[in-house]
């Protein structure tokens, strides 16, 4: 019986002008064998050329459907890209360099768009814009990089960093933009002349704030942040306003300005509309000055009659309850959150808002799943109303609500047991014996 052969030992086998002539026939069925072709023996090294090429391995997959490309696609997408680097790495001299600039702007452009749509719980598209951008870095790092060329990279940096594409991603591309940047130029006064050119980009202006910081020139640290503040601010980023401002606080402090600082951070309190500077405001005071301060911080956010949600969180965490038993009685959803938290210190003041809750609630109630929560909240209202009252409450809902069968099977499952007067237990207890 003769032995099969597999497919790669016939292809060893076959002549040369046929294996040609068969893979010009059926090449254009295989668009992954046909980009791995142009890769490997492709002489073009436009940035055109490389985005189509991204661009045929994200047409060119098998996962694309309601849910987007799949995990092995972002996988398999990672690996291809990886081939077009280790290809352009054996090049030598301002051809690779070329080859390797020109393949990360086709990544940036053409996967952090649609990184959306992947699976990639495992990271392999942002660890590839990660690499494309480090090999960039690379590429300005080295000395023997042609004038031009870094010339072109400053400027692709600080265009991806002022178009805002990098923002909010929280995986440190924009600081790899940064160093890009500040590795095109040369010389430390070139460095020092493209900061001071570039303090308008705020990655630019928070490295110079960490260089500052290193040289232990806090007078400019102190500087850079007040005006980061400021420009911050008007453009409403909350997120680097507070940065600027942690910033501008440990300058001060090393300057010796603590209570000036301290005075700035209780301001901030004031202003935010988070905890945040709370906290940092409670572990800057002194702990014998921390209820006067707390009293003054507090008094000041109750005046602005808004910000409910703050406040709550804040009356919580420093367990002022008899003024978050207050703000619940004026804000419903705040009640909604904190109830537990007070149905035993205060069951008087609880009972009639949760009563009128539940009530309001069991009126919207459309599905199961909201009729399970009503009878979560009728069970707590056992604990500050009682047996008899959560009991009568119920009889209410389900005679109100009788059509709702769903509804009166999750209230007989929270239903209390009522328990026979005393006087009726003796007797029976006295026979037992």
């Amino acid at each position: 019986m003769t032995k099969k052969m597999s497919a790669p030992a016939l292809v060893k086998k076959m002549p040369r002008e046929t294996l040609e002539s068969i893979l010009l026939e059926h090449i254009g069925e295989d668009a992954a064998l046909e980009r791995h072709i142009i890769i490997e023996y492709g002489t073009s090294t436009t940035v055109a050329h490389y985005r189509e090429l991204v661009d045929g391995m994200f047409r060119g997959i098998s996962g694309w459907g309601y849910d987007g490309y799949e995990e092995g696609d972002a996988y398999d997408i990672a690996r291809e890209i990886q081939e077009m680097f280790v290809k352009a790495e054996k090049k030598s001299g301002n051809e690779q360099a070329n080859a390797v600039f020109a393949i990360a702007q086709a990544v940036i452009e053409g996967v952090i768009p649609r990184l959306d749509e992947c699976d990639d719980h495992d990271g392999n598209l942002y660890d590839i814009v990660h690499e494309a951008l480090g090999r960039v870095e690379s590429v300005a790092n080295a000395v023997d990089t042609n004038t031009a060329l870094l010339g072109e990279i400053a400027l692709w940096a600080k265009d991806l960093l002022s178009s805002g594409r990098l923002d909010g991603c929280g995986n440190g591309w924009a600081e790899q933009c940064t160093d890009i940047l500040a590795a095109t130029a040369r010389t430390e006064a070139e460095r020092a002349a493209f900061i001071e050119a570039h303090l308008d980009i705020d990655d630019v202006r928070e490295l110079a704030i960490r260089e500052a910081f290193a040289a232990k020139d806090f007078q400019r640290c102190k500087v850079l942040s007040a005006e980061g503040i400021s420009r911050a601010e008007k453009d409403n980023l909350s997120g680097l306003v507070d940065g600027y401002r942690q910033s501008l606080i440990e300058a001060m402090d090393v300057l010796g300005a603590g209570k000036d600082a301290d005075a700035l951070v209780e301001q901030w309190t004031i202003e935010a509309w988070r905890d945040t500077w709370f906290m940092i405001l409670k572990s800057r005071t002194p702990k014998a000055e921390w209820k006067e301060t707390r009293e003054r911080v507090l008094v000041a956010l109750e005046s602005k009659g808004k910000w409910a949600s703050l406040l709550s969180s804040l009356y919580d965490s420093e367990r002022l309850y008899d003024r978050l038993m207050t703000l619940c009685e004026k804000d419903q959803a705040v009640l909604v959150t904190y109830y537990r938290k007070l149905l035993k210190k205060f069951p008087t003041r609880v009972a009639p808002l949760l009563l009128t809750y539940i009530r309001q609630k069991a009126a919207s109630d459309s599905n199961r799943s909201s009729y399970q929560r009503t009878a979560a909240l009728a069970a707590d209202y056992r604990v500050c109303a009682g047996v008899d009252a959560a009991a009568a409450l119920i009889d209410e809902l389900e005679a109100q609500y009788r059509a709702r069968r769903a509804m009166r099977e999750e209230l007989e499952k929270v239903r209390p047991v009522r328990q026979p007067p005393a006087a009726k237990i003796k007797p029976l207890l006295h026979d037992l014996f």
